[in-house]
């Protein structure tokens, strides 16, 4: 049995004894005496005549304390409402006067824009009149033309002119469509300055 594993020798510790322990005893300390509650006052028997005189004379003059008392705070609150009753009616004037202002302003505005837009259909009017007349006179010539080589010709100008009207006519109604728009929002930013100016 050489292979076989070698026995480690266990240690064996003592168990430790218990100790008892003796109670030891405290001296008990005495607590002092509480003082003695003092003896209430003897009263006197009072009249009940003497005390219910005092308390007429209060009830008495109650009601005229209550009545000072109250009309004071009336007045207090009268104060107060009719303050806020002058300040709501100067708030409701302004802003009336603001909204009749700004009413008026948008009024003029519209008619400068309803003017404007009465010029411009008249232009486009004149400009649709123009252009119908110069397209018959342009089927009166091509009727007219000899050979097709005057036609060629005709054709060739009659583009090179409806061309130039057609770009001037344009720029025409450009400068107007900004112009009216101009005119229009002139009126709105006059007063949207008086405005600013008024709250700096």
């Amino acid at each position: 049995m050489a292979n076989a594993p070698k026995k480690t020798p266990t240690l064996v510790t003592p168990r430790p004894t218990p100790v008892l322990v003796e109670p030891v005893e405290t001296p008990m300390i005495e607590a002092e005496p509480a003082p003695a509650a003092p003896e209430p006052a003897a009263f006197a028997p009072v009249e009940p005549v003497a005390l219910i005189a005092p308390i007429e004379q209060a009830m008495a003059a109650a009601p005229a304390e209550a009545e000072a008392v109250t009309k004071d705070i009336q007045s207090t609150i009268l104060k107060v409402a009719e303050k806020g009753v002058a300040e709501s009616r100067v708030a409701y004037l302004r802003v009336k006067e603001a909204t009749d202002e700004a009413t008026g302003t948008v009024e003029t505005s519209m008619a400068v824009a309803a003017k404007g837009m009465a010029e411009m259909n008249a232009r486009v009017l004149d400009a649709f009149r123009h252009n119908v007349t110069s397209s018959f006179d342009f089927a009166k010539a091509m009727f007219g033309a000899r050979s097709l080589a005057q036609v060629v010709s005709l054709q060739t100008e009659h583009a090179r002119k409806q061309a130039e009207i057609v770009v001037n006519q344009s720029k025409e109604l450009s400068a107007l469509v900004q112009k009216v728009g101009v005119d229009s929002f002139q009126p709105i930013k006059a007063h949207l300055a008086k405005t600013m100016k008024l709250s700096a």
